[in-house]
């Protein structure tokens, strides 16, 4: 599930291009020249990062981006390298956020308790700042919580931790 953007906040591409999630930054990155891709991405800035942190908030693929740009010899790597670079990151957080839903789904599906509801409902807003070591953890510990008191306990102990 990606988070929903509000139009106010898309990213505007140089060459007028619109991103409105990732799916569409890496159709996007795939597609722009190297002129814009540098407009973009350079040693003064990465827009594209900036947007993922501050749009999507999600500071771990922002990260990433970021780091792709300077760890790897820009300039002499050239901005193709970066781009499929970028593109490789965001495709495994995309498929690492699925991974944790897909988990996360399957425990509520098994599990009615108005407990565990209340739960999916905090891990679903937390979703839209991509999931957290935390969540990740509680995702795994969740099928194994026995009764209705110590699942609350294990629950109400995860969210106060986050």
């Amino acid at each position: 599930m990606e988070p929903e953007v509000n139009p106010e906040q898309y990213f505007r591409v140089k060459d007028g291009r619109i991103v409105k999630s990732l799916k569409d930054l890496v159709d996007v990155l795939n597609q722009i020249d190297d002129e814009t891709f540098y407009h973009h991405v350079n040693v003064e800035k990465n827009d594209f990062a900036n947007w993922v942190r501050d749009v999507l908030q999600d500071l771990y693929l922002a990260n990433q981006l970021r780091g792709i740009a300077f760890s790897r010899g820009y300039v002499l790597l050239g901005d193709w390298y970066h781009r499929k670079a970028m593109i490789r990151a965001i495709r495994k957080r995309v498929k690492e956020l699925k991974n944790v839903e897909d988990k996360i789904s399957l425990t509520f599906e098994e599990n009615p308790d108005p407990l565990v509801s209340s739960l999916k409902l905090a891990l679903k807003k937390d979703s839209l700042q991509g999931f957290s070591s935390n969540v990740k953890s509680l995702a795994k510990k969740l099928p194994f919580v026995g009764s209705s008191v110590k699942r609350k306990e294990e629950m109400d102990k995860a969210l106060t931790n986050r």
